[in-house]
């Protein structure tokens, strides 16, 4: 079961422990658009580990813990598998999770109109990929590029989003330390900045929690068949893209 809550966010986002997953809310929000943000987290909620996270951000050998920006290298990665496999468990969500990274696209929703795509490093040049493929080039500038790329669309389990996260952040450790006299800047500071803004989601869901709760109690004691909620929990197993009416963080630096 998962609770979900309506806030006023940024982007959509499922916390793995609590399972509660947080939409947006937009002014402008078609039904492709919601259709994204509740496909893509759903597909969090069933594949995604609860402890997978925690226990990834932890060196392999060493069991020291990775640095901030490689949570980034396990989230882009992980978007690509699960928004492939629930479009492949709910074949209707393509077609919406393309118009809708249409729409965010001609919106600019990404910041891409400002910059240079193919002077990205590889793991947001892999973000845009996966996500805008359809609409924008990518140079992929060698064969071991290409031949990552192959291997995002390959991913099926998290175990490989995590092998492969540490072989893209070894690389791009290394490019960053031979360019960093050019100027070259990880994602860092947005990595911190969402940190930051976790605090306050809370609070958010706190209050909304709290919230609903009184207005369920006072409309249970007009009417005690009465059992409607903004915040519902759902059974996955039941959800299909019928009962969708109504995008994990995107890196640029």
């Amino acid at each position: 079961n998962i609770t979900v809550c309506h806030l006023n966010v940024k982007d959509s986002s499922f916390d793995l422990k609590t399972r509660t997953l947080i939409c947006p809310v937009w002014k402008e929000m078609d039904g492709d658009l919601y259709d994204l943000l509740i496909g893509r987290e759903i597909g969090h909620a069933i594949e995604t580990p609860a402890d997978g996270v925690e226990k990834a951000m932890l060196h392999p050998v060493s069991k020291k813990r990775m640095p901030d920006e490689f949570a980034d290298y396990l989230n882009i990665l992980e978007d690509a598998r699960i928004e492939k496999k629930i479009k492949r468990r709910y074949p209707g969500l393509a077609k919406s999770f393309s118009n809708a990274y249409k729409e965010l696209h001609n919106k600019d929703f990404f910041g891409l109109n400002t910059l240079d795509i193919n002077e990205l490093v590889l793991i947001d040049r892999i973000n845009v990929h996966s996500k805008l493929g359809s609409f924008v080039y990518i140079n992929w500038k060698n064969d071991w590029e290409r031949d990552i790329i192959r291997e995002v669309s390959k991913l099926e389990t998290w175990d490989q989003v995590v092998e492969l996260a540490h072989k893209l952040f070894q690389s791009d450790d290394k490019d960053q330390e031979e360019s960093s006299e050019d100027g070259i800047n990880d994602s860092s500071d947005e990595y911190i900045s969402e940190e930051e803004n976790l605090e306050e989601i809370d609070t958010q869901i706190e209050d909304e929690i709290e919230e609903q709760t009184d207005s369920s109690i006072e409309t249970e004691d007009q009417n005690e068949e009465s059992t409607d909620f903004e915040i519902q929990t759902v059974d996955i197993d039941e959800l299909n893209t019928e009962s969708i009416t109504d995008i994990t963080d995107f890196d640029t630096e």
